[in-house]
């Protein structure tokens, strides 16, 4: 019995993992793949653990099967995240890659902001 649950959990993550939304958190990275790809960047503001208009676009939106498997093939998904709470902080290198991108395109501080 424990081995079938077990196989079960794993094919579950495999699935999981298969059919996850690829959320890239680097500007450079997103405009060079966006580049090759001849695709648009969704640039997405979001308060991960706090904003909850963010958690419901998210819940609602960009974690539905038809979202991912659409975004697959048509944009580089980029996510610029502004957690509050101190376990889910940013390294420094990323919070200052995140605030230069809110300098830029989110300058008046709107969450979620697309």
């Amino acid at each position: 019995m424990k081995k079938i649950l077990a196989l079960s959990c794993y094919f579950f993550f495999i699935s999981f993992a298969i059919n996850a939304q690829q959320w890239l958190t680097d500007f450079n990275e997103a405009k060079k793949i966006a580049t090759e790809k001849n695709q648009h960047i969704i640039l997405v503001f979001q308060g991960s653990d706090w904003c909850a208009p963010c958690i419901k676009l998210d819940t609602e939106i960009f974690s539905t099967q038809q979202f991912i498997d659409y975004s697959k093939d048509h944009y580089v998904m980029l996510k610029a995240d502004f957690p509050k709470k101190s376990k889910n902080k940013l390294t420094e290198e990323q919070q200052e890659k995140n605030n230069k991108l809110a300098e830029k395109y989110n300058k008046q501080g709107f969450f979620p902001y697309v």
